[in-house]
């Protein structure tokens, strides 16, 4: 067996044998996918994850509708949550990663992402988002604010854009925590229960450094780090204002921490508001959490 391989269990049914069928075949797929990752055969590592795009979008398309339609006949109450998230993955992120495949040229590091995403969403949504429909699991989503979630995309787009000098484009409107490479992982907890999780490639933290000071930096030295923590601290209250409309936030704690402890996080409860962003410094997510 595959070191890679996924396999699917009887105790993953929801009890519904079309949506059941469906989950199956995604299961083989990804495994399939992992294998030709294990090989090192990158040549062919292209054709499967083209193989892969093109059976998510036709997924998409049939698996979603059907699902959807179940909900709303059972008058599940979570259903414009989950809804969200099928969009997300059929609007958003894989035509982002389509985008960025094609252009990489199957590169092994963005291929070696791409099956990450499919992988963390095959057991963060199916084990658990459609296991909550029939009421097995709890769902990891809060209900949130649309209006709040687009405000909060455009400011960090604008501050991209007008500060860090980068096009930051959406990459994935319900992020889930997959690692992001190359990336610093920084979290501030405030007194309010509010948890601000900041995740930005190093390449985006060296550029902030020199924006301000015009001294060309390739890493990340100790002055680099203390002028972005003061700048994303600034970003964090301002993201909670939009939230709370008031600007008496308390920072009790903040630290710099490691990709696996956010996976092991969201895997309890997601943020209400989580999105990524891919640019051509690389990655930058937001995460706020609500205790």
């Amino acid at each position: 067996m595959s070191k890679g391989e996924i396999i699917w269990k009887d105790e993953y049914c929801i009890g519904v044998d079309y949506v059941d069928k469906a989950h199956k075949k995604l299961f083989e797929l990804v495994s399939d996918i992992s294998n030709v990752m294990d090989s090192h055969n990158y040549d062919n590592e292209g054709y499967a994850c083209m193989q892969a795009i093109n059976f998510l979008k036709s997924y998409t398309i049939l698996h979603f509708k059907e699902e959807e339609g179940y909900m709303l006949q059972i008058g599940y109450q979570g259903y414009y949550n989950h809804k969200a998230i099928h969009d997300n993955l059929k609007e958003v992120v894989l035509p982002e990663f389509e985008k960025r495949l094609s252009e990489s040229q199957f590169a092994p590091e963005v291929v070696e992402e791409f099956v990450a995403l499919i992988t963390g969403w095959l057991f963060g949504h199916i084990l658990i988002e459609d296991l909550a429909i029939t009421g097995k699991v709890a769902s990891r989503y809060k209900k949130y604010s649309n209006d709040v979630k687009m405000t909060l995309r455009k400011e960090i787009e604008r501050f991209g854009r007008d500060f860090i000098r980068i096009n930051a484009v959406l990459a994935d409107a319900e992020y889930e925590g997959r690692k992001v490479s190359n990336a610093m992982y920084y979290e501030m907890v405030y007194k309010e229960g509010y948890t601000v999780t900041v995740i930005a490639d190093k390449r985006i933290i060296t550029q902030i450094a020199t924006n301000i000071t015009g001294v060309k930096l390739t890493e990340i030295t100790k002055m680099a780090l203390i002028e972005y923590v003061q700048i994303i601290q600034s970003i964090a209250k301002g993201a909670l204002y939009l939230i709370e409309k008031e600007d008496s936030f308390e920072l009790i704690s903040h630290r710099v921490f490691e990709a696996e402890e956010l996976s092991e996080k969201f895997l309890v409860s997601l943020p209400e508001y989580s999105m990524l962003w891919n640019s051509e410094l690389g990655e930058l997510a937001l995460c706020i959490l609500k205790q």
